[in-house]
């Protein structure tokens, strides 16, 4: 498996990133896979600067449900505007957290980040996988989510809900990993000042969607280290947003690029030849800006 990196970092062993190769303009039309609807003549991520969200009446949480991971523990918090949100915490002690965020298909929801969050917990790290607002996992059996998935302009509330729970349980630093819709609502987060991330991995994001859309000062303000992924034929030109969000970012930052058609965590699927290094580079990335 190829990876076209730049921002430091190597290549597949005994060859050299060859040079990157400039990519089409146009963004595809239909960007369901990232529950995105209709691009452009969206409201800027910066349109609420340094919000953290109007606070809801607060529900009861909504309870776990019956299965799940037995690895892993389930656990409820709280989006910064209320809603409970339902997820699964990963690793033990009191070391750094990653927080993931799920793409936005029907089918997807906190479990298409297990291999990767049990992954990054042999890493000694703490690992929160939730479900966005409106989402349950196992067919609606357990970890469902309060609230409703019909504005996902406000899912980066999730986001910041969720790196709060990972703060108070005693985290020094926190990463954030998002995909698809998850990598925008992570951004959202932190170019508002809602989150400030030791590091965030932006995996298939997809600029200039209904729900988010991001602007040259709006990256210049994201915090940590960056490092921004996507396949070199994914399905919604998600490439050419990874390689617009690497040049309006601030260092450090990193892009990679991978050979494949995939979107977002279908790049981990053990099923594909991407899986086992991004998973790999996905670890050594963090070990800078998480590590002591």
């Amino acid at each position: 498996m190829h990876i076209l990196l730049r921002g430091g970092g190597t290549a597949t062993p005994g060859r050299r990133p060859r040079a990157l190769s400039s990519v089409g303009l146009l963004i595809a039309a239909a960007l369901a896979a990232c529950g995105s609807g209709e691009p452009a003549k969206a409201p800027r991520a910066s349109s609420t600067p340094a919000s953290t969200g109007a606070a809801a009446t607060p529900g009861p949480l909504p309870p776990a449900g019956h299965g799940g991971p037995r690895d892993a523990r389930a656990v409820a918090f709280r989006a910064t505007d209320g809603v409970g949100l339902r997820g699964r915490w990963f690793g033990s002690g009191r070391g750094p957290a990653v927080v993931l965020a799920h793409m936005g298909n029907l089918e997807n929801n906190e479990a298409d980040w297990y291999g990767l969050a049990r992954r990054l917990a042999r890493e000694g790290y703490r690992v929160l996988a939730y479900n966005r607002r409106g989402i349950c996992s196992g067919d609606g059996a357990y970890d469902c989510s309060a609230g409703v998935d019909d504005d996902r302009s406000q899912s980066w509330q999730d986001v910041a809900g969720a790196v709060r729970f990972a703060t108070a349980r005693g985290a020094p630093r926190v990463a954030v990993i998002g995909s698809s819709i998850g990598a925008s609502s992570a951004l959202s987060a932190a170019v508002r000042g809602a989150i400030e991330p030791a590091a965030i991995v932006l995996l298939a994001g997809v600029n200039y969607q209904a729900a988010f859309s991001f602007h040259r000062e709006d990256l210049a303000r994201a915090p940590g280290a960056k490092l921004f992924v996507s396949g070199d034929h994914d399905p919604f030109a998600a490439e050419r947003t990874a390689r617009e969000w690497y040049g309006w970012a601030e260092e450090p930052k990193r892009l990679a690029i991978l050979h494949s058609p995939r979107h977002g965590t279908d790049l981990l699927a053990d099923t594909q030849p991407t899986s086992r290094p991004l998973t790999a580079l996905i670890v050594r990335f963090l070990r800078g800006p998480l590590g002591d």
